[in-house]
Formats: structure tokens, C-alpha cells, sequence
């Protein structure tokens, strides 16, 4: 699989034209495109943390034993490694 976050990156561009507004006194039908564009961004990053994630749990199997992907860093999982990197926890990740 190819990783791409070319459309990421469109998004982002997109949100540009919100850069310096007032959300305080932004009309409501903007603030609501605001909010489209964003949550846009969001699934969009998700998307490509699934993929990433994906990849790392193929690459952290038992098989793998200590060699693994997570378990060569420190982490007894791949959630866990995405845990640490995500600031939480524990990731509810049903791709792992």
C-alpha cells in the first residue's frame, strides 16, 4: 500500500481561508463550514493513523517474538506503541 496524504494536504489548504478569523463573531453558516472542514481533516488524519497502524501491528505479530515491530521499541503491543505516541492510555483500535 502506498501512503499518501496528498488529500490531507488539499484539506488543509482549504481550511487556509479561515486563518485568522474571529470565531467569536463569525456567522453561524461559517462556523459550521468551519467545523465541516475540520472534522474533514480529522477523519482524514485518522484515515492515515488506521494505515499506519495497520502496518505496525503486521510488522509486531508474536510470531515476531522480540524482533517485532512494537516489542523492539519497548511496547509488550502495537496498541500500546500507539498509546504512547497518542497520548493515551490505550487506543480503542479495532485495525489492530
Amino acid at each position: 500500500m502506498t501512503f499518501s496524504t496528498s488529500a490531507l494536504a488539499a484539506s488543509v489548504a482549504a481550511a487556509g481561508i479561515f486563518e485568522g478569523a474571529d470565531l467569536a463573531s463569525t456567522p453561524a453558516a461559517q462556523l459550521v463550514e468551519v467545523k465541516d472542514v475540520v472534522a474533514r481533516i480529522r477523519r482524514m488524519a485518522d484515515a492515515l493513523l488506521m494505515e499506519v497502524a495497520g502496518e505496525i501491528a503486521r510488522r509486531s505479530t508474536k510470531d515476531d517474538g522480540p524482533h517485532g515491530l512494537a516489542r523492539s521499541r519497548g511496547f509488550v503491543s502495537p496498541s500500546r506503541l500507539l498509546a504512547d505516541a497518542l497520548g493515551s492510555p490505550r487506543p480503542r483500535l479495532t485495525a489492530c
